[in-house]
């Protein structure tokens, strides 16, 4: 209790209050609201393209290797293991952006406090984080149904392509490019291409799960939030409705991380890669010769 009474008194209650001078703090202005939106929907895109393009290692939850001792042979379902490693990763990734949220006092350059920039944070981690983890059992769906990992790759091009040419054509007709010199008409050239035809529907997931973070008072934060707390909730049944054999996986990954973790205690970690293969020599030196050569 004393030491929770001395955490608020000295530390929360001031990244807490409102700033004294009631301005925010490098502000973000209100017409690049329009532009940095789109753009950072469109990057939340390409690392959502990273989980379905370039992994090739099997689905694998995170356990210890005394959790996969204990809780595999278990009387616990596939769907139950699911429940408890992706709960306990949520509270864990949601404790450390509370955290950081506060001690770097983030929030007030978009219009929302702490504690909201940290909640919008959140979501935006942990649906990612979700995602990434069902598109591992999605890949491993594939797998067993016996479509490899470069005919995937080549599906997720070849759509990708498609709907880059699809918002390409309709830019062309619907959006001409202004003059590269005026910032204005080309921030709003971004903003309409990115915010209409193909691109607007491809985007529109991605853009209400941003939409907290960028909202500029509490009550633009609250209208979103709904939508953001739903695309949450959308993805956690996607992952536990998955079923898919993963056990194998953790198991390895268990073991890998205990081998790791104990590599560490015993100083013997190293910052490199795994040692190399020892190649032929490009050429042999003769046994004699010249003590120069």
């Amino acid at each position: 209790i004393a030491g929770a009474a001395y955490m608020y008194w000295f530390v929360f209650r001031h990244m807490l209050a409102a700033p004294r001078t009631g301005a925010r703090f490098m502000a973000m202005p209100a017409e690049l609201t329009g532009v940095i939106l789109p753009l950072a929907a469109l990057a939340l895109l390409l690392v959502l393209l990273y989980a379905w393009l370039f992994p090739s290692d099997r689905a694998a939850l995170r356990f210890s290797e005394a959790e996969t001792a204990f809780l595999f042979p278990a009387p616990i379902s596939r769907t139950g293991l699911i429940h408890i490693s992706v709960l306990r990763a949520q509270l864990v990734l949601f404790v450390s952006v509370f955290l950081l949220s506060l001690l770097l006092r983030r929030g007030h350059a978009v219009g929302i406090g702490p504690l909201q920039y940290a909640t919008a944070l959140w979501l935006i981690i942990a649906t990612l984080r979700l995602h990434f983890l069902g598109a591992s059992f999605m890949r491993e769906r594939l797998l067993d149904l016996g479509l490899p990992p470069l005919a995937r790759r080549a599906v997720v091009v070849a759509i990708v392509a498609a709907l880059a040419v699809a918002c390409i054509a309709w830019a062309r007709a619907h959006a001409p490019p202004p003059a590269m010199a005026d910032g204005r008409a080309l921030a709003r050239y971004v903003a309409d291409t990115l915010g209409g035809g193909p691109a607007a529907a491809v985007l529109a997931p991605l853009r209400w799960l941003l939409a907290p973070l960028f909202a500029v008072d509490t009550a633009a934060f609250l209208r979103a939030l709904p939508v953001a707390l739903a695309l949450l909730v959308a993805h956690y049944a996607w992952v536990v409705r998955a079923q898919v054999s993963f056990e194998e996986a953790s198991i390895a990954l268990a073991r890998k991380r205990a081998e790791t973790l104990g590599a560490m205690r015993e100083g013997r970690m190293r910052l490199r890669g795994a040692p190399k293969r020892a190649r032929r020599a490009a050429f042999e030196l003769s046994p004699q010769g010249p003590a120069a050569t």
